[in-house]
């Protein structure tokens, strides 16, 4: 248990023993293993940077591990600099918040960051490894100096992670990312741009073969007016050691206020774009219908080395048999655990369900050890005598023999249900010691967040 170091209790020492110098007493590496166990603790850190000079690199390692700009701290990280910017290649991770808000109030921020580009520029942020943007408008950055100074700066990061960061269209999303080369983490929670605080999505499904120019060629992708290359050359190929690749969700307003449709060029693109498999991590959130055909062809083109698959479908009304057409999960022969979220929360989503049993059906991977899911209480109890036994002839698959978990997350608005009788309908994996149940109460965003 830590304590605050002013509540700590001094001891009277002897006259005889002098100053007392801890790294007379304890060796290097018991020193680290001490501040290491306080990188929490910033209070406690800063006080082991004062205890002597041989603590202060591993103090700052921790306290400048992770830099947060925003509006409400960006002048004041400004005068820090310049008083010194000997902290800056302890930062390891970089983290920019700044809310969708007026114009005025973005460019305030932006000059601000022009300002701080001569000190990291200088410095050159060499051990930044990961980028965190989170409710920025790129849109408006877009033909702004500043937007190419955080592409210069941040190239050689490994993970970029998008929370609710706007974009005009999918030909900058694409400009965006291919800005950063070395990515090894890509987590994309992306919407489209605000005009007069209204959305306006186009609700016109693009057809997927007119995407395609010259595909015997090696082919492009037509992105509005624009035809972008699918690959690039041999010696420089896209994220070579690119592993986790997550198109997560945001806030409510991302999944029906804004046109996550047109993911499908995004997905079109790296489908032809990235190297030979070597994703290991994949996550599909809110595939909408638009989306079925271009996401079948990433997995198709990726699925070789995926271990992890967590997916959702977004569109109630997707029926099993455009998802069966165009999703085959037969190709990811390396599965190891499947995720299937958002599965439905009330009765009438049961379909849902249904189409879950289907794409378990698909599966040949002789490694996979997990599944799961998550849906409201209301889709199970739904489920007819002929439904279950369906999930049941699905669990007994062969290729299902090795499961090690099946978890259903399991939430509810009132009261938590008995799991006695879902555990009673798999009674098989109930046997086996397989089967396990977490009842979670419903909030008004566990739908779209989880």
């Amino acid at each position: 248990m830590s304590s605050s170091p002013s509540k700590r209790m001094s001891l009277p020492v002897a006259q005889s023993v002098g100053c007392w110098l801890p790294n007379q007493i304890l060796p290097p590496e018991l020193c680290d293993i001490v501040i290491d166990f306080l990188h929490a603790d910033r209070a406690s850190l800063m006080s082991c940077s004062l205890v002597c000079k041989s603590w202060l690199p591993a103090s700052r390692l921790h306290l400048w591990d992770t830099l947060k700009l925003a509006p409400c701290n960006i002048d004041g990280f400004f005068i820090l600099l310049s008083y010194s910017s000997t902290f800056l290649p302890y930062i390891q991770n970089v983290e920019i918040e700044n809310a969708f808000t007026k114009f005025t109030h973005y460019e305030k921020f932006w000059t601000r960051w022009d300002n701080i580009i001569p000190y990291f520029s200088s410095r050159r942020l060499d051990n930044v490894s990961s980028l965190r943007l989170s409710k920025v408008s790129w849109g408006l950055l877009h033909d702004m100096k500043w937007s190419s100074s955080i592409l210069h700066t941040f190239s050689d990061v490994k993970a970029l992670h998008l929370s609710n960061v706007s974009f005009d269209n999918n030909f900058q999303v694409i400009q965006f990312l291919r800005s950063f080369p070395r990515l090894e983490d890509l987590s994309m929670a992306i919407c489209f741009s605000f005009v007069d605080d209204e959305l306006f999505p186009n609700d016109e499904d693009d057809d997927l073969a007119a995407m395609i120019v010259d595909e015997a060629d090696g082919g492009a992708v037509m992105i509005g007016d624009e035809i972008l290359p699918f690959g690039c050359a041999a010696d420089t190929p896209l994220w070579p050691s690119l592993s986790t690749l997550h198109f997560t969700q945001g806030h409510l307003f991302d999944v029906f206020g804004l046109n996550l449709s047109s993911r499908q060029e995004i997905f079109l693109w790296m489908a032809y774009f990235l190297p030979a498999p070597a994703i290991r991590d994949l996550v599909l959130y809110s595939v909408t219908t638009a989306e079925l055909e271009s996401c079948g062809r990433l997995l198709h083109a990726i699925g070789g080395s995926i271990e992890t698959l967590t997916i959702s479908f977004l569109t109630i009304f997707t029926l099993a048999s455009q998802i069966s057409e165009h999703i085959d999960l037969s190709c990811l022969t390396s599965l190891q655990s499947l995720h299937f979220r958002q599965v439905g929360w009330e009765a009438c989503d049961c379909a849902k369900l249904s189409t879950a049993f289907m794409l378990l059906s698909q599966i040949r991977s002789p490694f996979i050890q997990s599944l799961s899911f998550s849906l409201g209480v209301g889709v199970l109890d739904s489920l007819g005598g002929d439904q279950w036994e369906s999930l049941t002839q699905a669990l007994a698959s062969p290729y299902l023999s090795g499961l090690q978990t099946i978890k259903f997350s399991i939430y509810y608005h009132t009261q938590a249900p008995s799991e006695k009788l879902y555990r009673s309908r798999l009674a098989d994996c109930d046997s086996k010691g397989i089967l396990h149940f977490e009842f979670l109460p419903a909030q008004s965003s566990c739908l779209f967040t989880e």
